[in-house]
């Protein structure tokens, strides 16, 4: 295994006792198989905390091999688990009839050819043996439970490379047709003998009345599989590539166009299904975002079947979901002075409690809910000139996992306003702890919820416009009014800089917390009740 290139240690955190650890979060579906921990956690054996040294590195792979070896053996066991419980194939009667025909046919070539090969032979002596057993024990006993079981057993012997070869699974239904077509083509077969055994080999009964075996199926898991290795791996796994988040929204939306479409397999969908599908979607309740999402998931993953060869075609590459005209795209709107002084007196006449501070922090930072509610306490820092700042940092596998919306690219230092110290806020930062500085739920629908009662009880809600969101957006606009340009709007919220330079070069405007306090402290914030 060669080093890591010099800065990247995935999973390193400095401890409390002041040592590099190896902390990762062991995803619940892989617990059973790894003791049931939550979490793995190892002292780096070296003496620095240089992350970037080569002791570190070194450190780090002796500690990182053996725990990814458990990773991957958990992955293969949970896989193995899948693989047995996997939803069977749907079988059309069609293909049943195809598949069913296959033996014979694959028999009859190999006798034209001179091809009957040793393993074929043993074969139907087999077969002739298990039917002659059924019916002797079926005579002998009087039922015909003998006969089903020789039936069984000789269509899984001659189906069994069959289905292999097709990558399928029959349900019970599909496999029943199977079998009654493989032994009622069984005539044509004997039919067809006969006419080889005088001479003639023109195509008989069982090769031209017989549907052709059906095409190989290309599977929604190939797919993913396949997006998966283009992402580079799955995060949890591999520190690197698509989170599992997005895995099940991905999966999400091919439920939904296996539903619209009644298909099974992604290389039966043809433009038609995607019309229906982008058709529902725009006569759904979804907001216009969340549509358009929908269908850019599918344009990817048959991009990446194309990519690597599963099919020819993007049904969806020419589908798109356009705003109706006289709608608004982003319609949270911002809050009024006097829409905030009521929602700080609703929060203020209540009993204190820790989540009190929220608003009031998502105010003065710009920052999304999740942001702030998922904070943990080694996330407040000083600067050297005194400068107190949120180190956002994207951290989604950790023991106490802090994602942000665009990962890496959202990562920034949020200098707090004077308001925010006033209000007690550092005060739930605790030095030397670890774990998140709010208890409760992570889930920002359950803060959502708590903030979409206080609007509706001061009569401020507004379906799909006044959100937690709006906070945001009204401290964007007050940075706006004080004369804050949009470099430095862009910095506190983590949006991406225009900037190719500032994107390239050197640590960027986002990581200069002493640079952004000066100019967010240009809006006046201490009107707030």
């Amino acid at each position: 295994m060669t080093p890591r290139p010099l800065g990247q240690l995935p999973y390193v955190r400095l401890s409390r006792v002041g040592k590099l650890e190896y902390s990762r979060r062991v995803p619940p579906h892989l617990r059973e198989f790894m003791g049931n921990k939550a979490t793995i956690c190892r002292v780096l054996p070296c003496d620095t905390t240089n992350r970037g040294s080569v002791a570190a590195q070194q450190a780090w792979m002796q500690v990182h091999t053996p725990i990814e070896a458990a990773f991957t053996a958990a992955e293969a066991a949970y896989q193995a688990g899948i693989t047995q419980t996997a939803e069977v194939t749907p079988v059309s009667p069609k293909n049943a009839a195809g598949i069913g025909a296959e033996p014979w046919r694959n028999l009859l070539n190999a006798g034209d050819n001179g091809q009957i090969t040793t393993d074929m032979e043993d074969l139907l002596a087999r077969l002739v043996l298990e039917v002659a057993t059924g019916l002797a024990s079926a005579k002998e006993q009087g039922t015909s439970a003998p006969i089903q079981q020789a039936k069984a057993n000789v269509t899984e012997r001659l189906l069994s490379n069959v289905l292999s070869q097709l990558q399928i699974t029959p349900n019970s239904q599909a496999y029943q047709q199977i079998q009654q077509r493989l032994f009622g083509y069984l005539p044509m077969m004997e039919g067809d003998v006969a006419k080889r055994a005088q001479g003639d080999f023109s195509p008989g009964d069982i090769e031209t009345k017989a549907p052709a075996l059906p095409e190989r199926k290309v599977t929604w898991e190939q797919l993913v599989e396949a997006l998966q290795l283009d992402a580079g791996g799955i995060r949890h796994i591999d520190g690197v590539g698509i989170t599992e988040d997005r895995i099940k929204r991905y999966w999400q939306v091919i439920s939904e166009i296996q539903q619209s479409s009644d298909k099974s397999f992604p290389n039966e969908l043809d433009v038609s299904d995607a019309r229906r599908y982008v058709q529902e979607l725009q006569r759904s309740s979804w907001a216009i975002r969340s549509q358009q999402k929908r269908v850019g998931v599918m344009q990817k993953l048959f991009k990446i079947a194309i990519q690597y060869g599963y099919t020819d075609t993007n049904p969806f590459q020419s589908m798109a979901i356009r705003a109706p005209k006289g709608s608004e795209q982003g319609t949270y709107r911002s809050f009024t002075r006097d829409e905030l002084v009521l929602i700080f007196n609703h929060i203020k006449q209540k009993a204190y409690t820790e989540k009190s501070l929220v608003p009031l922090v998502l105010l003065a930072t710009g920052a999304r809910m999740s942001e702030i509610t998922q904070l943990r306490h080694g996330d407040l820092k000083k600067t050297d000139a005194g400068v107190w700042y949120l180190d956002m940092v994207h951290d989604a596998d950790g023991e106490f996992p802090h994602p942000l919306k665009t990962e890496q690219q959202n990562e920034r230092h949020v200098p707090l306003h004077p308001v925010v110290i006033q209000s007690g806020f550092l005060d739930l930062f605790k030095a030397g702890e670890n774990g998140y500085i709010f208890a409760g739920s992570k889930d920002p629908s359950v803060w959502s919820e708590w903030f979409q009662k206080i609007l509706k009880r001061e009569g401020i809600y507004e379906r799909k416009v006044t959100t937690t969101h709006s906070i945001r957006n009204t401290s964007i606009d007050a940075w706006r009014m004080a004369g804050i340009t949009p470099e430095f709007r862009r910095a506190f919220t983590g949006h991406t800089s225009k900037d190719v330079q500032e994107n390239t070069y050197g640590v960027g405007l986002k990581f200069m917390p002493d640079l952004l306090y000066k100019e967010i402290i240009k809006v006046d914030w201490s009107w707030i009740p």
